[in-house]
């Protein structure tokens, strides 16, 4: 919903502020260099920037996008601002407006105008099970995860400062996880607190297993609690986590229930989400009824993405494709009947993400929509180990956040250009996590996704 007009002498007592605060000198003429697109004057833009630029070429013209971006205004949006692109020439041209309308701008004119989306910060690398499918606490990656690597932890100094730097971005929330179990660190509730004090939407990725006490994870704020469950039998639990885990069986199903009526009662917003083997694989349907029950409307089924150490270990591609893809289709059929929303990944197609398409190839605006620092304290672009550089190198998130290196893989990732970074696009883009949002951002841009 667009912000109702005001009268043109209103508007520019209310720009000359605006002007300042940006640096620049209101005038006389302050009105004469500001135009505003709304979702009902959209398609007048192109039409009114190139009158402007006729008007004064030289000025500085500032752009505001006062427009709520979804799949309808979206396409619109970035089909005026490729012509104000294409119009530009060497104008300078400042955007202020909402963020969702500032990130697609930033995508379509190859800038930068405002935070990311989503912070994901990792805070732990240790883990109280050791599912066989995990990338880091497997079994078969120990030989190559020291334990200096397994003890290291994000102190909550370091995390107050990316969480400040990520308020300051403007960002909208912060992913609290871990290449191990976030629960398991001793100030993950003060974290969760923190976020909170500084007005960030908060999702939390834990396991079922990580905690004794289900309130406290309420208590401390989360918006959303996204909670892996790696099976709901007892069998299927031992065949992903070995003999002897009984006792964390038992406490996950606790918690899932307490958890459930947090939920029903509005106190936190649970999704609970399960990676697909042939180990637990005959436990969807029943997975889908348990969830169903315990009132959550949302649970994702997510797609195993398959590294060649779980190839070499036997836990590869086809065999779980033989198991997994009638449970998957008996599953979806169940959710429907009763009538909730639950995502299950494709059939069809290869390897990439257990059976969904490739993506490599695809346009990736990600870039612009999220952000990832990890124990290293790195900044990452995205979940591959895809490094930006050091929070130690000059000015934390914020600074790396604008910075040269940064943009240009940005531009390498939309593009698909391998070589503007070096080895960026590789054999980690076809295995995206991220292929919903990249698919989500396109159909933004106006373009049809190739699946």
């Amino acid at each position: 919903m667009s912000v109702p007009r005001i009268p043109r002498e209103s508007a520019e007592q209310v720009m000359e502020g605006v002007f300042r605060r940006m640096g620049i000198e209101p005038g006389g003429d302050a009105m004469d260099r500001f135009i505003t697109a709304t979702e009902e004057n959209l398609e007048s833009l192109p039409d009114r920037f190139r009158a402007l630029l006729a008007k004064s070429p030289s000025d500085e013209i500032v752009v505001e996008l006062d427009i709520a971006v979804n799949l309808e205004t979206g396409p619109r949006l970035a089909s005026a601002l490729t012509a104000i692109r294409s119009l530009q020439g060497g104008s300078a041209i400042r955007f202020i407006g909402t963020r969702s309308a500032l990130r697609l701008a930033g995508v379509v004119m190859g800038e930068v105008y405002t935070g990311p989306e989503r912070v994901q910060v990792e805070i732990i690398n240790s883990c109280n099970l050791g599912c066989q499918y995990c990338w880091n606490n497997a079994p078969h990656v120990e030989g190559r995860r020291n334990q200096d690597w397994r003890d290291a932890q994000f102190s909550f100094g370091d995390f107050r400062r990316v969480v400040e730097d990520a308020a300051d971005l403007d960002a909208e929330g912060i992913i609290l996880t871990g290449r191990g179990e976030p629960a398991l660190h001793p100030s993950s509730v003060d974290m969760c607190r923190f976020v909170k004090e500084r007005g960030l939407h908060l999702t939390v990725q834990v396991h079922a297993a990580s905690f004794k006490h289900a309130d406290l994870l309420a208590d401390a704020g989360i918006d959303r609690l996204l909670l892996n469950m790696p099976g709901v039998t007892p069998g299927a639990f031992e065949r992903i986590h070995g003999k002897g885990s009984s006792d964390l069986f038992e406490r996950s199903m606790a918690n899932l229930g307490r958890l459930g009526e947090l939920h029903r009662q509005g106190r936190i917003e649970v999704i609970p989400n399960m990676v697909i083997t042939d180990e637990n694989a005959a436990d969807l349907s029943a997975a889908v009824n348990l969830f169903a029950k315990e009132g959550f409307q949302e649970a994702f089924f997510r797609a195993l993405v398959v590294t060649p150490e779980m190839e070499r270990t036997g836990l590869g591609y086809r065999r779980i494709k033989r198991t997994a893809q009638k449970a998957i289709e008996a599953a979806r059929k169940e959710s429907e009947k009763l009538g909730v929303r639950y995502g299950f990944p494709s059939t069809s197609g290869s390897k990439a993400g257990l059976f969904g398409a490739s993506r490599k190839g695809q346009p990736c605006g990600v870039g612009w929509y999220f952000g990832r620092v990890t124990v290293e304290r790195e900044a990452h672009f995205c979940c591959s180990e895809k490094r930006v550089e050091s929070l130690d190198s000059g000015g934390g998130l914020k600074a790396l956040w604008r910075s040269e290196r940064w943009m240009k893989m940005r531009q390498a990732a939309f593009r698909q250009d391998a070589k503007s970074v070096r080895g960026f696009v590789d054999s980690d883009c076809a295995l995206c996590m991220h292929a919903e949002q990249k698919i989500q951002i396109l159909s933004l841009l106006g373009a049809t996704p190739g699946r």
